[in-house]
């Protein structure tokens, strides 16, 4: 979600915050939290130390990515859309790094220290 987008929904949310609020608690800090539109993407069954399983995974990220934006309510044409498909893949890259690595490792060496995990998508 876009610095924009994220300061005029905390805008408006504080601003209706502050109209229901008695007058005496309006000095305390006001603490919005959201659930944020999140995908699961499982890779168990892909061969991540070969390259056409490495595509099918980032392929399977792409379409993650796609809905957790369109779930924001934005269209691929808006603005906040681009801004929303690059942090969610900002998020994805880390994450497939790891279970790259962790592929990597069990193929040459036949164990990892690092844990098996779905690749979590967030809509930012």
């Amino acid at each position: 979600m876009s610095i924009l987008f994220r300061s005029i929904a905390a805008l408006a949310i504080g601003a209706s915050a502050l109209l229901t609020v008695p007058a005496d608690a309006r000095t305390a800090p006001v603490v919005v939290t959201a659930d944020l539109p999140t995908r699961h993407v499982s890779y168990a069954d892909l061969n991540l130390a070969r390259d056409e399983g490495v595509r099918t995974l980032e392929g399977r990220v792409r379409g993650a990515v796609k809905n957790v934006c369109s779930d924001i309510g934005v269209q691929p044409f808006d603005l906040v859309y681009g801004e929303c498909f690059r942090a969610a893949w900002d998020g994805a890259r880390p994450q497939i790094s790891l279970a790259i690595q962790r592929a990597t490792e069990i193929a040459t060496t036949g164990h990892s220290a690092l844990p098996v995990a779905a690749i979590t998508i967030v809509a930012n």
